[in-house]
This record gives C-alpha cells, sequence and structure tokens, in this order.
C-alpha cells in the first residue's frame, strides 16, 4: 500500500499543467515584442494605474499586460504554451471588454 501512494504522490508532484510544451523562450518573446508592437499607444504596456481608472478593476476580474507576460515568462513561471497564450488572450479580453467598439483602444 506504500508504494502505491508514494507512487501517486510522486505522479501528481512532478506533473503541473499538462499542454503543449513551452518552445524556446528567446521565440516567445520574438513573439511577445511583436504583439507589443501593435500597441501603438503602450496602453498595455504596464498594469493599469487604479488612480487613471477607478473602475477598471471592479469590471475586469483579472488583469493582465505586456510586462506582467513578459516577466512571468522571463521568471519561468509559464510551463506549457497554453498559459502564455491564455494571458495574451486574457489581455485581448479585457481591453475589449472595459472599452467601447468605437474606440481605438478596443480596435487595437
Amino acid at each position: 500500500a506504500a508504494k502505491a501512494t508514494g507512487k501517486g504522490a510522486a505522479a501528481s508532484s512532478g506533473g503541473g499543467p499538462t499542454g503543449t510544451p513551452l518552445p524556446d523562450k528567446k521565440l516567445l518573446l520574438f513573439i511577445l515584442d511583436r504583439l507589443q508592437k501593435k500597441d501603438t499607444y503602450g496602453v498595455y504596456s504596464d498594469p493599469v494605474d487604479p488612480e487613471e481608472l477607478p473602475d477598471y478593476h471592479e469590471l475586469i476580474e483579472h488583469p493582465m499586460d505586456f510586462s506582467t507576460i513578459r516577466e512571468k515568462l522571463l521568471s519561468d513561471k509559464y510551463t506549457i504554451l497554453e498559459q502564455f497564450e491564455n494571458d495574451v488572450f486574457l489581455l485581448t479580453s479585457n481591453a475589449m471588454s472595459y472599452n467601447s467598439e468605437d474606440t481605438v483602444y478596443y480596435r487595437q
């Protein structure tokens, strides 16, 4: 019984999320740089300042920005590609949720 328990514990502790193995970090940084260049005004470069947009954190449950994604990438917080993708999608969906369709922030 102890052997089976040890086996199960080892399997669960060594796992973590399953998905697509993370590509080379340099490639992901290159992709991130290309995406960030599309943010012409730099509005998604850093976390939203609650003093500038007091209602943002009430409306957006999980804020995301390019500097946070870059920091997570550089500090090895992403273990699979889907985690990186999810944060990029989160950034864009937050932007589209918070901003109206007729703004440059939505279209960008």
